[in-house]
């Protein structure tokens, strides 16, 4: 048995930006899925959707924000100014680059996460709505379709963030 298998698993992973994008596109899959749920899911007979429905009503508004909060989080989370205020923190912290880095990513990797679940949150609803029969599935579907737009505009930024503290660190080190 070789010493290998019982070192310890390190905490941080050799490449982060891949793990970010590995990450966006397991979650931009979830979209397919709730499209194909909905679209062959047989439902139990039940009778059709009626318009303006109470739950229909509140699942397609609660979609429509989930959508929204995730494009507010994009904009507002990932500006140069936001990474340099989380570089000058950082640095306040630590004069060492790779913790530096390192809490840039710890900040960076969340805000990435709760953006791209917002996203299919909003596809997720529209699911429910389809499963409660409040909506009809076409519109179910759309919802769905703009929970994965909203995730496909919301593209991984790790590397932009890298980016910022290849800028703003001392190369060497990094």
């Amino acid at each position: 048995m070789s010493s290998d298998s019982n070192s310890p698993v390190s905490g941080s992973p050799a490449n982060p930006v891949q793990v970010d994008r590995i990450l966006y596109f397991a979650l931009l899959a979830s979209h397919f899925v709730y499209a194909g749920l909905t679209k062959f899911l047989q439902l139990p007979a039940a009778e059709p959707p009626t318009p303006g429905s109470p739950i229909g009503t509140v699942l397609l508004g609660m979609s429509l924000c989930a959508a929204g909060a995730a494009l507010a989080l994009d904009t507002v989370g990932f500006t140069d100014s936001q990474i340099d205020k989380w570089i000058d923190d950082a640095t306040q912290k630590s004069k060492d680059p790779k913790e530096v880095a390192g809490a840039v990513r710890q900040r960076a990797i969340p805000r990435s996460l709760v953006r791209w679940s917002m996203a299919s949150t909003a596809s997720v609803f529209a699911l429910m709505s389809a499963l409660t029969g409040s909506q009809p599935r076409n519109t179910a579907l759309l919802l769905i379709a703009v929970g994965a737009l909203v995730h496909l505009y919301c593209q991984p930024r790790l590397a932009r963030v890298q980016a910022r503290l290849d800028e703003r660190l001392p190369k060497s080190v990094l």
